[in-house]
């Protein structure tokens, strides 16, 4: 394992994301809920699964497309994002993510609630499977046997 390339990424998206909206959805997600480790858990899967399909699409990407021309238009791009925010003011922008920070957090917390029913189903199921070997082993095998 590379590990530079390992600790850079790990850096890189910890700093970036350290305060990010995100976190923040999955501060105020984990104050509603009773149990914060399905939080976790579906952030932790949620961010898993962002962070695949980026890295398959940025795989499938540099297959057809030049590594010099993906950088030049992302800095392109990111370049008139800077100057659109910074022309159209914070009044517009603060409405439009407003908006979608609202549809973010609904979904959000739908896709969260399903993701905890999965959970408690995978709970209660291993709950009865343990249970179940737990007293089976019990009276199926005599004591320091």
């Amino acid at each position: 394992m590379d590990w530079i390339i390992f600790l850079t990424v790990f850096g890189i998206l910890f700093l970036g994301e350290l305060g990010d909206k995100t976190q923040l959805i999955v501060f105020n997600l984990t104050l509603e809920q009773e149990k914060s480790y399905k939080v976790g858990i579906g952030a932790t899967l949620g961010f898993a699964v962002i962070v695949t399909i980026g890295v398959l699409f940025g795989s499938i990407i540099t297959n057809y497309v030049p590594i010099s021309l993906i950088s030049i238009i992302s800095g392109i791009i990111f370049i008139l994002l800077g100057i659109i925010d910074i022309f159209s003011g914070f009044v517009c922008a603060n409405f439009v993510f407003d908006i979608l920070q609202s549809v973010y957090t609904a979904a959000a917390k739908e896709a969260m609630e399903i993701l905890f029913n999965f959970i408690d189903h995978l709970n209660d199921r291993f709950s009865n499977w343990y249970r179940a070997r737990v007293v089976y082993k019990r009276f199926d095998y005599p004591e320091g046997g």
